[in-house]
């Protein structure tokens, strides 16, 4: 409960100093909201500000966290997909969004799409 707390304590005072139905705002709520253990607040206000930027990579990453979380599969699957798509020309990004793509298809039990996903990982950064 401390760690919650406190997280809570560090939080606060960012979302009240931010304007209102921004995504700043919206994600800050998120994030609160998921932290007081309410996810389906922080899905609403990651939803909402995905309305505004529906781009915004770590928005995505945050939504696609709780789905997977949550067993949501498929939503995560969706999520994940989009992300490997918008993922930096960074190499490290480029495997990182394509590995969990390949990781939420294992959970799928979606082993060929898995395997396909892991090589693709790879081949953006073999090291």
């Amino acid at each position: 409960m401390g760690q919650c707390n406190d997280a809570l304590a560090f939080l606060q005072p960012f979302n009240d100093a931010l304007p209102p139905n921004t995504i700043d705002s919206l994600r800050t709520l998120g994030m609160i909201e998921r932290v007081k253990g309410n996810i389906s607040e922080a899905v609403r206000f990651y939803e909402l500000a995905l309305q505004i930027s529906p781009d915004e990579f770590d928005l995505l990453h945050e939504l696609r966290s709780i789905m997977l979380d949550t067993g949501n599969y498929k939503r995560g699957l969706e999520i994940a997909l989009r992300e490997a798509e918008l993922a930096p020309d960074q190499l490290q990004a480029q495997a990182e969004a394509r590995l969990t793509v390949a990781w939420v298809y294992r959970l799928l039990q979606d082993y060929p799409n898995a395997r396909q996903w892991a090589v693709r990982a790879q081949e953006a950064n073999p090291n």
